[in-house]
């Protein structure tokens, strides 16, 4: 063994040798203070790095531990739910045999024994939710067949274009009857009068052209059309008397009155109106129903079920404002048309009072009066224009003690006063009529959509009510 490869050679020591130039050694790196300065904030930095996914995995562990305690309490408590409704409906069952041979043995003659199972108690709500509810189910699904119900009844009924037609020309036949009515008014004033009985081109006296104008606009009048022909022939025939002639025109005149009714254009109105108040109890039903559904649903703490029952009331509410907005404008129209046709009927019927004791036919007692031609004739809100004839009439009065030419061309000016005022009513009494007609049809169209509003809300109650099944169980 050689001296240089002895450890323990004498004056051996630990210190690097003397670099010699020229020497062929590894290179060494010259490390300044900047670079241990950046060294050591990159290690620095690796520590943070490596500390902060630590912890991040720590706390991933932690959060999928504790889903997992969540999901196995959870798990667990929906199997000591399910156990429990097993146990109850055990002992619902075991309570209704029990009834059934206590009742049985009750009507066999013996005495029950006491009981030996306990009535089960009734989970709360929440649990329970609104499709194990009993009381969910009557107000829900039985607000919703009264809800649907009330708007099958509330159909208007009949074509809305043809019931539109049938008013129109109802209106129009009824204005042009006593228009014809009011022709005759002024035959038999100018035959009392002495003067001739105009007629048209064709040969027709007006009244007669009138009916027949009339009965083309609603058809099923005919005999009044005859009755007012054969009885113009008499009033202008000079071999009749005067007082079968003024029987005759009083006659006649009467059946214009009411060859179309006022009230037929009514009647119309209210058999093709759809609600009844039936309707509106069951629209009202079916709108309360659905508000306790959804302070059972609150109650119950299903969230989605109320949401959707919300809105199914809110459903329900708009159909019942749509139908309940156009019955009321139909009867506000029904209303409007009624008073237009009761003030032409008023002064129309005036006339002939009027003439009845001018041409002293009248059976009136209070005609014989001296204060018959002074009061107001009319009971109603007459139209300012019917003052004309209010101001006739007192001129009226005051020929009646003149002799009777004069009476008779009183009477003339009379008829003309009268005429006017009525025909300035029919157009007003015409347009309500058409209003009608255009109410019924629009409240036909109403109820298409509030149809489907109520039963679109009929629907999302009843899904509402399949959604909840108590607590844990909401879809």
């Amino acid at each position: 063994m050689s001296s240089t490869d002895d450890d323990t050679t004498p004056g051996r020591t630990d210190e690097r040798p003397m670099l010699v130039l020229g020497e062929d050694r590894l290179d060494v790196e010259d490390t300044t203070p900047e670079q241990l300065r950046r060294q050591h904030e990159e290690a620095q930095r690796e520590i943070a790095e490596a500390r902060r996914r630590a912890e991040q995995e720590i706390e991933r562990k932690r959060r999928a531990a504790q889903r997992e305690i969540e999901q196995l309490e959870a798990e667990k408590e929906r199997e000591l739910a399910a156990r429990q409704r097993e146990l109850d409906r055990a002992q619902r069952t075991l309570f209704r045999r029990e009834s059934t041979l206590r009742r049985k043995l009750s009507a066999s003659g013996g005495t029950p024994k006491e009981r030996l199972v306990s009535r089960p108690p009734t989970p709360p709500l929440r649990e329970r939710g609104l499709r194990g509810s009993g009381w969910a189910q009557v107000l829900g699904l039985g607000g919703a067949a009264a809800l649907l119900v009330g708007l099958l009844t509330a159909v208007p009924s009949g074509d809305g274009e043809e019931l539109r037609s049938e008013v129109v020309a109802a209106t129009e036949s009824r204005a042009t009857w006593l228009r014809s009515g009011l022709a005759s008014d002024e035959i038999i004033a100018l035959r009392m009068a002495g003067q001739d009985v105009p007629t048209g081109p064709d040969g027709t006296y007006e009244s007669v052209r009138l009916a027949r104008e009339a009965e083309l606009l609603s058809p099923g009048n005919e005999h009044y059309v005859e009755e007012m022909e054969s009885s113009t022939e008499a009033m202008v025939d000079a071999d009749t008397s005067d007082v079968r002639a003024l029987s005759t025109w009083a006659e006649t005149r009467r059946s214009a009155g009411y060859a179309v009714g006022s009230w037929e254009v009514g009647d119309l109105a209210d058999e093709a109106r759809g609600p009844d108040a039936w309707s509106y109890v069951l629209l009202a039903v079916g709108v309360l129903g659905l508000l306790g559904l959804c302070v059972l649903a609150l109650v119950a703490g299903s969230w989605v079920s109320l949401a959707m029952v919300v809105v199914a009331l809110g459903l329900a509410v708009t159909s019942l404002s749509v139908v309940g907005v156009a019955d009321a404008d139909l009867r506000r129209a029904t209303a409007a048309q009624d008073e237009a046709a009761d003030v032409a009927d008023e002064v129309y019927d005036q006339i002939g009072r009027d003439l009845e004791v001018v041409y002293g036919i009248s059976t009136s007692i209070y005609s014989f009066r001296e204060e018959y031609w002074a009061h107001r004739p009319f009971y109603g809100d007459v139209p300012a224009v019917a003052g004309d004839y209010v101001a006739e009439r007192a001129r009226m009065g005051e020929l009646m003690e003149a002799d009777e030419q004069v009476m008779a061309e009183g009477a003339l000016g009379l008829v003309a006063v009268g005429r006017t005022v009525v025909e300035a009513q029919l157009p007003v009494a015409r347009s309500a009529g058409v209003e009608l007609a255009d109410e019924l049809a629009r409240a036909r169209s109403a109820w298409a959509p509030a149809f489907g509003l109520g039963a679109l809300g009929a629907m999302l109650a009843a899904v509402g009510i399949a959604l909840s099944r108590g607590r844990g169980r909401d879809t």
